[in-house]
């Protein structure tokens, strides 16, 4: 076949993905109504960044177009907000908090969008963190119990890892089948900062489970994970923080001997030879 200089060539478009985002914005004395307006403007931000390249859907199911509010109430029958009152008298302060969580249809991905020049710095003006919600836009307090080790969030996928987290709780606890809630494996970052003010972090799976199951869920993990000591709760980062540093540590270690780089035409079993 005779190639034709300055031929076009069929391109196909990239694909749309669907996937549910929550905006948490940490909140000193704002009121509801400033947040909605900085979440507003937010996608205000992505929509002239990006265009047709992110669909941004709001929970009444519609496609949102307009990115000006004439009031509160306008917000309010767009988008659910949801508040989390802040706590300083306990050990560790937390944080008061705003959350909107809605879906989108991106060609780009979560981390492409957060690091636009203007939506960095939008994010960083709110305090406001983006990310994927692994969960349907109508569950809303969720909590994340811990992380698992000797995972490769590359190599592993979701579904996969998912999967294996489920056959190992149904494992060793035989008789509470019945009571494994319904959960989630998310990407996530544990970090923790060392005596010399350093911090190191690591890449793996957490486990999310909705708040009202959270005890249960956790008695479930300790029976699973008390020989192999894979999973690691986010709270041993205060109760025991050289413990939590050491997981981080072997998880790193683990993550260095686990990637190889494909060679191209040599597949798993052709590497077991060289």
């Amino acid at each position: 076949m005779t190639e034709v200089m300055g031929a076009k060539t069929s391109s196909k478009a990239p694909q749309m993905v669907e996937k549910v985002v929550k905006f948490v914005f940490r909140v000193n004395n704002e009121e509801a109504s400033t947040i909605a307006q900085r979440h507003v403007l937010l996608l205000k931000a992505i929509n002239d960044a990006f265009g047709t390249e992110v669909i941004i859907y709001n929970n009444a199911n519609k496609k949102v177009k307009k990115f000006t509010l004439a009031g509160f109430p306008e917000y309010q029958r767009m988008f659910s907000i949801h508040h989390k009152r802040g706590n300083s008298k306990q050990k560790h302060k937390r944080t008061a908090t705003y959350t909107v969580i809605h879906r989108i249809q991106t060609s780009v991905s979560l981390q492409t969008i957060r690091h636009q020049e203007q939506i960095s710095h939008l994010l960083r003006q709110y305090k406001c963190s983006m990310q994927h919600h692994p969960w349907t836009e109508d569950v809303t307090d969720v909590v994340s119990l811990g992380f698992l080790v000797n995972v490769d969030p590359v190599n592993h996928t979701k579904e996969y890892v998912s999967l294996k987290v489920l056959t190992k709780l149904k494992k060793e606890n035989p008789t509470q089948l019945d009571k494994i809630p319904l959960f989630q494996v998310a990407m996530s970052s544990p970090s923790q900062w060392k005596d010399d003010n350093t911090r190191v972090s690591t890449k793996s799976y957490d486990i999310q489970v909705e708040r009202k199951y959270a005890k249960t869920m956790i008695k479930l993990i300790k029976e699973a994970y008390k020989v192999s000591k894979d999973f690691i709760f986010y709270r041993m980062r205060y109760q025991v923080p050289d413990t939590f540093l050491a997981a981080i540590t072997a998880q790193n270690v683990f993550l260095s001997k686990s990637r190889v780089v494909p060679i191209e035409g040599i597949n798993a079993d052709m590497m077991s030879e060289l």
